[in-house]
């Protein structure tokens, strides 16, 4: 695994605004990842590409696509809203569990599996985490 990070020109934030990462996962396949938020115009996308086709996302489109490995389209649809609206349903969604509402869309214990892939990304990139 490799990772390279840092800030952008112009980019007034107070973190990292690009970085790359090269995983090697425990079944032997290989991730690449580029984060940039300094982008213009601005690209919001993930490619997932597999044994059995690509996966597109594109946040900016509100568009998913899914390509099987002969080039055929599987799926092709388009989303109503914003992303910034995927944050308020989350945070909303985030309230609702804690009453006992709602089920939550994501679960302390894979949140927490994020947050370490995310810690251990930045110490392959050279950085401190935070305290």
């Amino acid at each position: 695994a490799a990772a390279s990070a840092g800030r952008s020109p112009g980019i007034d934030i107070a973190s990292e605004s690009s970085a790359a990462l090269i995983l090697r996962h425990e079944s032997g396949a290989f991730s690449s990842v580029m984060l940039d938020y300094g982008t213009r115009p601005t690209v919001r996308t993930t490619q997932i590409a597999g044994t059995e086709g690509v996966l597109d996302l594109d946040l900016e489109a509100r568009r998913i696509r899914l390509t099987d490995i002969a080039g055929g389209c599987v799926l092709d649809e388009q989303f109503s809203g914003e992303y910034a609206d995927d944050y308020v349903d989350e945070m909303a969604n985030f309230f609702a569990s804690i009453d006992g509402a709602e089920t939550p869309l994501c679960e302390g214990r894979e949140a927490l599996t994020i947050l370490e892939q995310v810690l251990r990304a930045r110490e392959l990139a050279g950085l401190e985490n935070p305290r």
